[in-house]
């Protein structure tokens, strides 16, 4: 970046240049809204979840029961009081990608993580 100034004679080089510095200084970073816990919806939780527990994988797909199960089994091992079945499969259905088949829905293009034995 160039800049010019042009003084003229008589005039004050330390105002100009005080001005210039206020003029050119970055704004002030707006500070930061925190989140109150009352501000998450259930989508986070179910986020969370999804990335813990889940993998993003092209030709795999898993059943709603399952996909629940290891929903309810991880809610209650992290301390979250899980979500009704109905309800989970309602709002992952927006999310994810569906099918419906005859042994019911299945959740395509994901697949469950390995479980890791804790020591």
């Amino acid at each position: 970046m160039k800049l010019t100034v042009i003084v003229a004679e008589g005039d004050n080089c330390a105002d100009i240049l005080a001005q210039l510095a206020a003029a050119l200084a970055p704004a002030p970073a707006p500070t930061p809204t925190p989140i109150e816990p009352t501000e998450l919806d259930e989508r986070n939780v179910l986020d969370r979840f999804l990335i813990e527990r889940t993998v993003a994988q092209a030709g795999h797909s898993v059943t709603a029961r399952k996909l629940y199960d290891a929903y309810h089994e991880w809610a209650i091992a992290n301390g979250y009081r899980p979500y009704r079945a109905v309800h989970v499969a309602r709002v992952l259905g927006e999310r994810l990608t569906t099918e419906r088949t005859l042994a019911g829905r299945l959740y395509t293009g994901l697949r469950l993580k390995r479980r890791t034995r804790r020591t």
